[in-house]
């Protein structure tokens, strides 16, 4: 191994990061709703904004196709409820791509998307870059499911 590099059960990597997995840097890790939801879409404008894989794009979200969801589909599946600060990563289709639940989208809903709450003493930002797309195929142990268990930081 060369000097400021260390081996480590991912492989080698710098000497300053840590390997850790997204349980012990998160208050939750858990997937949206996954199932059929389409008769619990709404046209309604009560209904609870729905975000899939294709609205979200790296650091921001589009809202091209946006769904909606009845409230009581909501109440029923509140493990996939959005809060301020959340990430969400899509784990089919573009696989990797990451970003931040905004302000305003705290209270939507989610469908078939990892979603993560960092803990309180998280580094939001180097969280998200590990997570990053581009990262996931070189820093992650080429694999790009890892997203779900393992992610190195920088101590």
């Amino acid at each position: 191994v060369k000097p400021g590099y260390k081996r480590t059960e991912v492989g080698v990597i710098p000497e300053e990061w840590e390997v850790k997995t997204l349980g012990s840097l998160t208050r939750l890790l858990t997937n949206g709703f996954v199932g059929t939801v389409t008769n619990a879409y709404v046209e309604t404008d009560d209904g609870v904004l729905y975000i899939q894989g294709y609205n979200v794009e790296e650091n921001g979200f589009n809202f091209h196709g946006i769904k909606r969801v009845s409230k009581s589909f909501h109440t029923r599946h509140l493990k996939s409820c959005l809060q301020s600060g959340d990430l969400l990563t899509i784990q089919t289709g573009d696989i990797g791509v990451t970003t931040v639940v905004p302000p305003e989208l705290a209270g939507a809903n989610c469908h078939a998307l990892v979603h993560k709450a960092p803990g309180e003493r998280v580094n939001l930002r180097g969280l998200l870059s590990c997570l990053g797309k581009e990262l996931c195929g070189s820093n992650v142990v080429n694999h790009r499911s890892a997203l779900t268990s393992i992610c190195l930081l920088p101590h």
